[in-house]
């Protein structure tokens, strides 16, 4: 059974793309090919085509996958990576405790476009994807210069992904994580509980310690959102202001949530996503890293054809 992305991929792929022949051409070899950060209207372009969700999620920071051709140095994006996070840093600390959990971030979207990758014939299977696993270690990578060194990435069930991908570029299998909560849009897509809490909590200006804040600066804007009739809630660093109504009360987490299932029905239930692990930086650091993991590592899952849970499917 092949994942929606891909079905997505080869949809698209059928459509005419301007100058494919020069890109192919550029595409054709990783010798070509570089990673660098990009804009997040450059990787927006490229998740609302090609990801499934179709949407930036939590992105804070993106890394594109670039080939410039060998003879007119045209450069072009042909796949993108998006890190940010998608839990508390309790997540985060299960992997390798306390010390580690800052160090930690979630590769939250990834896509790249059809003519970044050649086919493969293999054991009389059809393979992809070389694109996506250079991309992503790459950008982790370049992500190490941010300060992180735990990777996490997710397989949705949901989209018939057993994570081919990480398992092409070396990641450690990790097990299935909780189970989430989302709505069904009209449009297919599945939005996460998450977007409750953010129409409620505001990080407006709120200062950022992986971008060099302390938490003397933090304590100043939490200080000066008081002095402005703001609600503060949350403690160290992840204190945030509650939003308010027109007529100055805060809004509640059980408004929001009434609203959304007013507007586009029930939370429903999804199953458990496939999780996977990658460490970057030094060799002494990851070697400290897989000394410090906390879960334990299992064999890659395979594909086999599985049914929506029975809450989404209902949803359907």
């Amino acid at each position: 059974m092949k994942c929606h992305q891909r079905k997505i991929r080869e949809m698209e792929a059928l459509k005419p793309e301007p100058d494919e022949h020069l890109k192919r051409e550029a595409a054709a070899s990783f010798d070509n090919a570089y990673v660098r950060e990009i804009t997040r209207k450059e990787a927006e372009n490229i998740i609302v085509r090609y990801e499934w969700l179709k949407n930036m999620g939590t992105t804070r920071w993106s890394m594109g996958l670039l080939f410039k051709h060998p003879t007119n140095g045209q450069e072009y994006l042909a796949g993108v990576a998006c890190f940010g996070d998608t839990a508390g840093t309790n997540v985060y600390s299960a992997i390798c405790g306390e010390e580690w959990k800052r160090r930690a971030i979630t590769l939250v979207r990834g896509a790249c476009v059809p003519w970044a990758d050649r086919v493969i014939h293999k054991d009389g299977k059809v393979h992809t994807g070389a694109a996506a696993s250079f991309l992503i270690n790459d950008a982790c990578r370049l992500m190490v210069e941010k300060g992180f060194n735990i990777f996490l990435g997710y397989s949705d069930v949901e989209a018939s992904e057993v994570g081919t991908v990480y398992q092409a570029a070396g990641w450690h299998y990790v097990g299935r994580g909780g189970s989430d909560t989302v709505q069904r849009r009209s449009d297919g897509r599945l939005i996460g509980s998450k977007i409750i809490d953010s129409r409620m909590k505001d990080h407006t200006g709120r200062p950022d310690k992986r971008r060099g804040a302390t938490m003397a600066e933090v304590d100043r804007w939490a200080e000066e959102a008081l002095r402005l009739g703001y609600t503060v809630k949350g403690s160290g660093w992840d204190r945030y202001k509650v939003r308010k109504h027109e007529d100055g009360k805060d809004i509640t987490r059980a408004e929001v949530k009434q609203r959304l299932i007013a507007e586009h029905g029930e939370f429903l239930r999804t199953t458990p996503k496939h999780r996977y692990i990658h460490f970057a930086g030094s060799n002494r650091t990851r070697k400290a890293l897989r000394k410090a993991l906390k879960l334990p590592v299992l064999k890659y899952p395979k594909r086999k054809a599985t049914e929506p849970s029975v809450s989404l499917e209902k949803a359907a």
